[in-house]
C-alpha cells in the first residue's frame, strides 16, 4: 500500500480537505513542571558546580556562511545552541531543504516552517534519543493494537507534512506520523507523536496545537518530553576540550559508546561521564497523550502527565492508549486500552542517552580538529 505521507508533496492538501487553522498564538518559552525538580546532587558536574541554563534557541540573525552550512546540512559549528530560530518566508525556509523529490544519504536537520509566526527553525534533531524513542514507540504501539487494526495503521517517520491555511504553508516533521486506512480505502493522518529533547515544553505544546487546529483527521497527539539537567553546555565542553589538548583524546575511531559510563554506576539514569566531562546529564522523561475534545474540537489531556523516566520516577510507570481515541470505531465496536511497555521504552532511553554522549565528543573533537562534517548528498 502506498504510504499516506508518501504522497503529500509540499503545498497539496492533505485528505483533499484545506486546513484552515493554525496555532493561534505564541506562548512564552519554558520548562515541563509536570515532574519533581531534579535534586541538587544530579545537577552537578564533573568539571564545574554551576548549572549553565543555556537558551535552546539561537536567535540572531545568521551570517551567509551559517546560512550555507544548513543547505548543505550542517549545523553551522559556531553556534553552540541546540536550536536555531529565525523571521523568515517560505521561500527563503525552501532554499534550505533538500531538493524536492530528492533523499539525503545523510541524517537530516530537523527544519519546520511555522506561518502563524513566520519562522523558521532548525535543530539538531533527530538525535539517537529521538530516533531509538520513535522507534520503540511505533513498533510496540502498532503490535499491541487489535490484528484488525493493525493492517489499516501505519507508522512514519522522518515524513515532512504541510499544513495548509488559506494561502500560507506552514511544514514539519513530527517523530511518528500514523495514518489509517478506512473500509472505504481512504488514508488519513490520525496521530503524530513529538519527542523533545531539552526542547523547550511550550514548543512542544505550540506543535499540538498546530496539529489538532490544522488538520482536522488528527485525533491524538503524543508528546514526550525529555528535559536533560542541566542542559548540555556545548561551549564550555569544546573549551573543555581544547584546554585539555587534543593529545590526551583518542583517535575519533578508537571511541566507543562504552567509553560513556554512569555517574553512579547503581542509578541507569545518572550522567553519562568520559575523559572528565558529563556528556549527557540526567533525563527526566514525562509522557502526554492528548486527544481532541469532541465537543470544542480542542486539544484535550487524556489523563495526567506520566513521569516515566527519570531518578524521580515512584514505582512503575503505567502508560496506556485507548485505540478508539485514534481510530474511530465502526458498527459501535469496543476497543481494550493499550499498554505501552515503559521499561522497554526507559531501555531506548537510556541506550540514546549513550549514543548521545559519544556522538557530542566525537563532534566537538572533530570542532577541535579542524575535521569538517561530511556535507550533504542526495539519492537520484
Amino acid at each position: 500500500m502506498q504510504s499516506l505521507l508518501s504522497r503529500l508533496p509540499r503545498g497539496l492538501r492533505l485528505n483533499n480537505k484545506t486546513v484552515d487553522k493554525l496555532a493561534p498564538s505564541a506562548t512564552k518559552l519554558h520548562h515541563n513542571e509536570a515532574c519533581s525538580a531534579f535534586g541538587t546532587d544530579q545537577q552537578r558536574r564533573i568539571t564545574s558546580d554551576r548549572d549553565l541554563p543555556t537558551a535552546y534557541y539561537y536567535e540572531k540573525p545568521l551570517t551567509a556562511s551559517q546560512f550555507r552550512e544548513i543547505r548543505i546540512g550542517r549545523f553551522p559549528a559556531n553556534i553552540h545552541e541546540d536550536g536555531i530560530r529565525f523571521k523568515s518566508s517560505w521561500e527563503a525556509y525552501s532554499t534550505l531543504l533538500p531538493p524536492y523529490g530528492k533523499k539525503s544519504l545523510l541524517p537530516e536537520l530537523r527544519i519546520s516552517y511555522d506561518a502563524g509566526f513566520s519562522t523558521t527553525s532548525v535543530e539538531r534533531a533527530p538525535t539517537s534519543i529521538h530516533e531509538l524513542c520513535a522507534s520503540h514507540l511505533s513498533h510496540k504501539l502498532h503490535g499491541r493494537f487489535p490484528l484488525h487494526l493493525q493492517s489499516s495503521l501505519e507508522f512514519e517517520v522522518n515524513y515532512r507534512i504541510p499544513i495548509r491555511k488559506g494561502d500560507k504553508l506552514s511544514e514539519r516533521k513530527p517523530d511518528i506520523a500514523i495514518s489509517h486506512t478506512a473500509p472505504d480505502g481512504k488514508s488519513n493522518l490520525v496521530g503524530v507523536a513529538e519527542v523533545g529533547f531539552s526542547q523547550p515544553y511550550a514548543d512542544l505544546k505550540r506543535w499540538r496545537d498546530v496539529w489538532f487546529e490544522g488538520v482536522p483527521t488528527i485525533n491524538v497527539v503524543i508528546l514526550i518530553n525529555l528535559l536533560e539537567k542541566p542542559r548540555f553546555p556545548r561551549k564550555e565542553a569544546l573549551e573543555y576540550i581544547q584546554k585539555q589538548g587534543q593529545q590526551n583524546f583518542p583517535e575519533i575511531d578508537a571511541i566507543k559508546e562504552d567509553d560513556f559510563i554512569l555517574q553512579n554506576p547503581t542509578d541507569a539514569t545518572s550522567a553519562r561521564t568520559a575523559y572528565g566531562f558529563i556528556w549527557c546529564g540526567t533525563v527526566q522523561g514525562t509522557l502526554e497523550i492528548w486527544t481532541r475534545c469532541p465537543e470544542t474540537g480542542r486539544p484535550m489531556l487524556r489523563s495526567k502527565p506520566n513521569c516515566f523516566y527519570g531518578p524521580n520516577v515512584d514505582g512503575e510507570p503505567n502508560i496506556k492508549i485507548q485505540p478508539g481515541d485514534l481510530v474511530p470505531s465502526f458498527e459501535n465496536e469496543t476497543y481494550e486500552e493499550v499498554e505501552l511497555d515503559a521499561i522497554a521504552l526507559q531501555k531506548a532511553i537510556e541506550k540514546g542517552r549513550k549514543r548521545t554522549a559519544k556522538e557530542r565528543f566525537v563532534k566537538l573533537l572533530k570542532v577541535a580538529r579542524g575535521v569538517k562534517e561530511i556535507q550533504r548528498r542526495y539519492s537520484a
